[in-house]
């Protein structure tokens, strides 16, 4: 059984001057980049979406650097491989 997750606290991203339907507008022109099919755990994740939709409602250069860093090492590490898990036949 998994362990709860526990929410750590929020990160004040500021403020938009948009209302609903200009943000839905947004969120429609991105979804034509954030597809399911085009996820990568270390390139183009959930904080790499907050990111960009934080810079476009808040004008501001996104969200603080370590929320994506482990995903930003591991790409320069190159450590892609190892998140594909074991591979069979092989002790885990």
């Amino acid at each position: 059984m998994e362990a709860p997750a526990v929410f750590a606290g929020q990160i004040y991203a500021g403020n938009t001057h948009y209302n609903y339907k200009q943000i839905s507008d947004i969120l429609r022109a991105m979804s034509t980049t954030w597809l399911g099919s085009n996820y990568h755990l270390l390139r183009h994740n959930c904080n790499h979406f907050t990111e960009e939709l934080v810079a476009k409602l808040c004008g501001t250069a996104g969200l603080p650097a370590y929320i994506n860093r482990a995903a930003c090492v591991a790409d320069k590490l190159g450590c892609a491989t190892c998140l594909r898990g074991p591979s069979k036949g092989r002790a885990t």
